[in-house]
């Protein structure tokens, strides 16, 4: 085992004994309801263990953080597939041009 497997051991173990710990002490039954107007409405609500409910809000704020953030970056990769496309555009131009010998070369002084 390297360094970084018991380093995630001896942070996984006491975090999974800490779920399970939760888990047991919330298995009571909990009504959510999704009618916040009428909430003697019973079509719309439903009963499971608080910790399903708990574990299910978290399941859904990481996948809409997911989200949120694959399409704040989309403008990065959109400018990475740009550089990319540009690189490669360049690498067949020097590609079809002739070797340039020292006397070629301009140096040009952009300050």
């Amino acid at each position: 085992m390297n360094l970084k497997q018991i380093v995630s051991l001896i942070i996984l173990i006491p975090v999974g004994i800490i779920l399970i710990a939760f888990i047991i002490a919330n298995r009571a039954s909990v009504a959510l309801s999704l009618n916040p107007f009428d909430t003697t409405d019973t079509s719309l609500v439903y009963h499971a263990p608080l910790f399903v409910w708990l574990f299910l809000a978290l399941a859904i704020g990481i996948i809409i953080g997911g989200i949120t953030v694959w399409f704040t970056q989309h403008r990065f990769r959109k400018a990475l597939k740009d550089t990319q496309t540009e690189l490669q555009g360049l690498k067949m131009d020097m590609s079809k041009k002739p070797d340039l010998t020292k006397t070629d070369l301009t140096v040009v002084d952009h300050s």
